[in-house]
């Protein structure tokens, strides 16, 4: 317990000997004395501040800071105190609570969530590099800052329900005849586009498709915030048709690459972004490496 002038009252055996103390020297000493120097301005301005507002009986819980331990070490406490008045003076009971092994129990915790983290950004690294070989460099795996954004925006379409995928296909169809694309190149790239927007209505939410235009290409970006492709399952949703999981829903990628001239993809928790794009003038090149790598697979 301390009055108004910040002076120490009461001070139980228990708080005492988390700090080092017994309590009798401890009563009628400054409060400042079990507070690390680096806090006591903070601490004096901020009483200074709580008596002024004449805030009476509000509580303060939970409050996690450092005291002084007498050999001159922090110690982690976590500090609740409540008002009252008694005589015409205004006193603070207050409950300290030493945090130091739980701070220490998070300290390890997190020290874990970044292992985790750096090997699922390194497990993801390595799909990437494979499935960039393997699809002869037509599906980047990339994080959603590095997407790459050109061209003039087309058309948006809203995929939060299911009239959105015929939305977009009609958009889309107009957009291709109005760029001179040949029909059989804009009813691939509206395939692939479909097949990617019907599966953010089915299977994700706040679903989004943008299309945009550049002077010889037309790009199709659909994002939604669905719960993404996990790592492990990356190399058989992309590559092998008709993979399915509870999570990638036969995401039909591998028809989107036999379709697309290159496709983007960014999942994770947070939710998919596909982006595709297909020149407007195709070239006559076929480029059998993926169907020929996606026939090995199947066989094996």
């Amino acid at each position: 317990m301390i009055d108004e002038s910040g002076r120490i009252g009461y001070v139980n055996d228990a708080l005492a000997g988390i700090l080092g103390y017994s309590a009798a020297p401890l009563t009628g000493e400054p409060l400042l004395r079990l507070i690390p120097e680096r806090l006591r301005g903070a601490h004096q301005a901020g009483l200074s501040r709580y008596l002024q507002t004449g805030r009476r009986g509000i509580p303060w819980q939970g409050v996690e800071l450092a005291a002084l331990h007498r050999d001159g070490h922090e110690v982690p406490v976590e500090v609740s105190f409540s008002e009252f008045a008694h005589g015409g003076r205004r006193y603070f009971v207050g409950f300290l609570r030493d945090i130091t092994e739980r701070r220490a129990a998070e300290a390890v915790l997190e020290q874990s969530r970044q292992a985790v983290v750096r090997a699922q950004e390194e497990k993801q690294l390595f799909y990437a590099e494979v499935i960039r070989a393997v699809t002869g460099e037509r599906l980047s795996l990339v994080d959603p800052a590095r997407l790459p954004v050109e061209g003039q925006p087309a058309l948006e379409v809203d995929l939060t329900y299911p009239a959105g995928c015929t939305e977009l296909r009609r958009g889309l169809e107009g957009i291709a005849r109005a760029s001179g694309m040949p029909e059989d190149a804009a009813a691939d790239l509206i395939a692939a586009a479909g097949e990617a927007a019907s599966n953010a209505v089915k299977h994700a939410h706040d679903g989004v498709a943008a299309v945009f235009t550049t002077s010889d290409r037309i790009v199709v970006r659909v994002s939604d915030r669905g719960p993404g492709i996990r790592a492990e399952n990356l190399p058989a949703t992309i590559l092998l048709p008709g993979f399915s999981t509870a999570v990638s829903l036969g995401m039909g990628y591998t028809m989107m690459l036999n379709l697309a001239d290159h496709v983007w993809l960014s999942t994770g928790p947070q939710g998919t972004i596909v982006q595709m794009d297909r020149r407007i003038r195709p070239g006559d090149a076929e480029d059998g490496f993926l169907r020929a790598a996606l026939e090995r697979l199947g066989r094996e």
